[in-house]
């Protein structure tokens, strides 16, 4: 299945489900003013019980699969699953997502939060 890149279908997923995110990676220096280009979507979740079940549905909203899994081998997409793991690639139907829960270089959520800069990216 060839997918298109187009991150602001899951940033309107993802504020739907109001799950608590920050966008890191290349589309965050996209935004702003890098020339950087990227061809996917990476963002950082704080790992709260409550915010992983809301990931796990916007996932799900999204069509999320493991990014190179044999479609044929089963996988719960669930919040105890997210919880149960941490870095996790994806191909939605908005393009490749990655979904770290501590990225490399830091404690995750709260520590990118507090150095975080809001940017309205879209209607989502």
């Amino acid at each position: 299945m060839t997918l298109l890149f187009d991150p602001l279908p899951a940033v309107a997923a993802l504020n739907r489900h109001e799950v608590e995110y920050i966008i890191i990676g290349g589309v965050a220096a996209i935004t702003l003013g890098s020339p950087l280009l990227t061809s996917d979507f990476d963002i950082c979740y704080r790992r709260s019980k409550e915010n992983t079940n809301k990931l796990a549905a916007a996932l799900q909203e999204l069509k999320a699969r493991p990014r190179g899994m044999d479609p044929s081998l089963p996988f719960i997409l669930d919040g105890a699953t997210l919880r149960n793991g941490d870095t996790f690639t994806f191909e939605t139907s908005a393009g490749d997502l990655d979904c770290l829960g501590s990225p490399s270089g830091t404690s995750g959520y709260s520590d990118l939060l507090s150095a975080a800069t809001p940017i309205d990216i879209g209607d989502g």
